[in-house]
């Protein structure tokens, strides 16, 4: 599985777990985001990748995993809203970070052909 499918099954499970957590007390919502980050794989599968690729990569991969982080910022704290502008703002910024990842990916895939 590559790091960017564990970074997509994290995305995936904080998300629920904020939907889930939407009228749950903070600390509740926080912890649960914050759990289904950590048991995601994505930060063990973040190291493998970053031992393992060349910078460029790792430059990229790096830059996914921040707009990851600040997506479970927002998630964990319950702002901005699920349905806000910002938080679409944020979802479009960790989406064109992995677009930028893959592309290079497939290249680097294309050369070693």
């Amino acid at each position: 599985m590559t790091v960017l499918t564990k970074y997509r099954l994290a995305y995936e499970a904080m998300h629920a777990a904020a939907v889930t957590g939407r009228d749950q007390a903070e600390a509740a919502r926080e912890t649960a985001v914050r759990e289904a980050f950590r048991s995601s794989g994505c930060d063990e599968a973040r190291e493998t990748a970053l031992i393992c690729a060349p910078q460029e990569m790792s430059d990229l991969l790096e830059a996914v995993y921040a707009t990851l982080r600040d997506l479970q910022d927002g998630f964990a704290a319950g702002d901005p809203p699920l349905d806000s502008p910002q938080l679409q703002e944020r979802r479009l910024k960790h989406a064109e970070a992995i677009w930028a990842a893959r592309a290079v990916m497939r290249r680097d895939l294309e050369q070693g052909s």
